[in-house]
């Protein structure tokens, strides 16, 4: 059972498990998977929902497999299939019944979100506005709007959106994580220096050390760890972006210590910023 891999993970040391959402059978809603969201709450591991799966009308295989126009709905579309889980597991009452609880939206984009956050307040504005029928269906299992769940218990990774970091305040800046998506053809490797200087143009200091290091030490629980072993940043560390960078890089090589790859230690070519779960990489606590 999914639940038995969460409570294995943990018992590995591991800080996360994630699951293909867009390709599950049974709805994400479904009382059947309260056992996973259990075992989560239990063993306080975030769930992270990667993309894959999800698009009505591409062949995975055969002939046509890589004609250009299935090639580009698979790639282009695929960050958009998160819409179902996510609204599923809002609605479902899930993230309310268990607030400790943590998700993640790995490879997915953040562009697409705020628009989907709204849309998501609107329907339960509508879904309050008609009271009467909820308490004759077993009534709504939510207290507030769906943007204060995700605000609270999820958080979304990128590699470049320039889109969505314009309008990053609307979902909360420490809600954004930035990841290379390193090997996959994806990836920003081996440009990952530039695609976060383009990324970062628009971004305050503060704001960029946020998503690029210190929002994906929350849901992965490094916080305390980290800090320990780091002083208190010089005001002066965020002065600039190129400045907050190498505060980053330089946090990131003390955090990750003898857990780091040799192309972490090294960096990618001239990578400014090694990874740190970002795009839920496997990340052991350091005893």
């Amino acid at each position: 059972m999914a639940a038995d891999e969460v409570r294995h993970l943990k018992d590995l040391g591991l800080r996360t498990g994630m699951l293909l959402a867009a390709r599950v059978e049974l709805p994400l809603w479904d009382e059947g998977w309260e056992p996973l969201w259990e075992a989560a709450a239990e063993t306080g591991l975030p769930i992270g929902f990667h993309l894959g799966g999800g698009l009505r009308t591409v062949v995975e295989s055969g002939p046509r497999f890589n004609d250009p126009g299935n090639m580009g709905v698979r790639v282009a579309c695929a960050t958009l299939q998160m819409d179902e889980p996510l609204a599923a597991v809002i609605f479902s009452g899930r993230s309310s019944a268990t607030p400790g609880s943590r998700s993640s939206l790995a490879e997915t984009g953040i562009g697409w979100l705020p628009y989907m956050l709204e849309r998501m307040d609107d329907t339960y504005r509508k879904f309050l506005d008609a009271g009467e029928f909820w308490r004759t269906h077993g009534g709504l299992r939510l207290t507030m709007p769906p943007s204060a769940y995700f605000r609270r218990q999820v958080w979304a990774t990128f590699q470049t959106d320039l889109v969505g970091l314009r309008v990053v305040d609307t979902l909360g800046e420490n809600r954004v994580m930035w990841a290379s998506d390193y090997p996959h053809p994806d990836s920003t490797w081996p440009a990952s220096q530039q695609a976060i200087e383009e990324n970062s143009q628009r971004d305050r200091a503060r704001d960029a050390a946020r998503i690029l290091c210190d929002n994906a030490k929350e849901p992965l629980r490094v916080v305390r760890k980290v800090r320990s072993r780091v002083h208190a940043p010089d005001p002066a560390a965020y002065a600039s972006p190129a400045t907050a960078r190498k505060y980053i890089r330089t946090r990131l090589q003390r955090a990750l210590g003898d857990t780091a790859s040799p192309r972490q230690r090294q960096g990618e070519g001239q990578h400014v910023v090694p990874q740190l779960g970002a795009d839920l990489a496997v990340v052991r606590p350091r005893q």
